[in-house]
């Protein structure tokens, strides 16, 4: 139990949680974190209560539990539970969380996701917004596209271009509010017979195939394992891997879509796209060896039984209500961030 109860310590860590590491270069974490100083570069936060007023001159990462946010950036991504822009200014934000309010900020292009959603700003493009209920109040240049149980669209509400939303969804539409033209499509609705032991069959077929992928790596590259066993384990490098993974999660299918556009480099991006989707799933392997190997590397001296069992702790952790979709991002996020790591190290080394 002192082993399992280390693991969620560690994951907790991972996501800023009573992390004390302000400062350091570009990364600011702390449980309460508050952060106003101009960051000539791109800047990753994390903690429980975050508040960021700085002026970022690059991408701005920001996760945690409450989020507070009247910054000015180049990009903005920003995941959490409670999330509130005010008088933010940025070309793109990507925003993901539970309760998530806009106000009175200078936004390009929103890309949104949440369970409730307000904007209360102007918007110079388009909105892609997702979640149960969306509310607009304000002026939207271009098209707003809507996936959402209950959209209201408020008194002073004015889109010059296209609001599409499914036609199941129930509208609320004030008698003020200027749209310039509507489209509707009909959401397709999937039926799920579910049954308990086909979803644990699923489960344990689905961890079985990781581990045999796992214990076939590891058999045929014990170089890259030996290097995993030689990374510093401790919090603050564990935040920093995060934090460069989450980046790399983002940025690259969005470099690899820019490509796509590109005659000559079509070819490279569909590869690219490739080798990001088996990083992914890759990722739990890598990140389940980092910790297991802090931790139990004293206890189990072979390798494989080592990847076993952390993978296995892992995949389990991953599965637990409420906590288990936050363990498996950050497994995901630390593990492409260990692979992408021991590639430059071997650039470096074969120079």
């Amino acid at each position: 139990m002192k082993k399992i109860f280390k693991i969620i310590i560690v994951f907790l860590l991972m996501v800023g949680i009573n992390v004390n590491a302000k400062g350091i270069n570009n990364f600011f974490a702390d449980d309460n974190l508050k952060v106003n100083e101009d960051i000539n570069a791109t800047a990753f936060a994390a903690g429980n209560n975050v508040d960021i007023s700085s002026k970022v001159n690059g991408l701005n990462f920001v996760a945690g539990n409450n989020l507070t946010l009247s910054s000015s950036q180049d990009h903005l991504f920003a995941a959490g539970n409670n999330i509130q822009l005010n008088e933010v200014t940025t070309k793109d934000a990507f925003i993901a969380g539970s309760l998530i309010k806009i106000n009175n900020s200078n936004i390009r292009d929103l890309y949104v996701a949440g369970e409730t959603i307000l904007i209360n700003s102007n918007i110079e493009r388009n909105i892609y917004a997702g979640g149960e209920k969306v509310t607009i109040n304000g002026t939207i240049e271009g098209n707003v596209n809507i996936a959402a149980e209950e959209i209201v669209i408020e008194d002073e509400t004015v889109i010059k271009g296209t609001l599409e939303y499914p036609e199941e969804s129930k509208i609320s539409r004030s008698k003020s509010a200027s749209i310039g033209d509507i489209k509707t499509y009909k959401g397709e609705k999937v039926e799920v017979d579910y049954n308990p032991i086909t979803n644990v069959l699923e489960k344990i077929i689905s961890f079985v195939s990781l581990l045999v992928t796992g214990l076939i790596l590891l058999t045929i590259n014990k170089k890259l394992f030996k290097k995993i066993e030689k990374e510093d384990k401790n919090a603050i490098n564990m935040l920093k891997n995060t934090c460069l993974g989450f980046a790399l999660l983002i940025l690259i299918p969005l470099v690899s879509i820019i490509m796509l556009f590109t005659v000559l480099l079509m070819p490279l991006s569909i590869i690219t796209l490739l080798i990001y989707g088996i990083l992914i799933y890759l990722s739990m392997i890598a990140s389940s060896y980092y910790i297991g190997n802090w931790i139990f590397k004293d206890k189990i001296k072979n390798n494989y039984l080592l990847l076993t069992v952390s993978l296995l702790i892992v995949y389990l952790f991953t599965k637990v209500p409420v906590i288990g979709g936050f363990i498996s991002f950050i497994s995901v996020c630390l593990g492409i961030s260990i692979y992408i790591n021991q590639l430059i190290n071997n650039i470096k080394e074969n120079k």
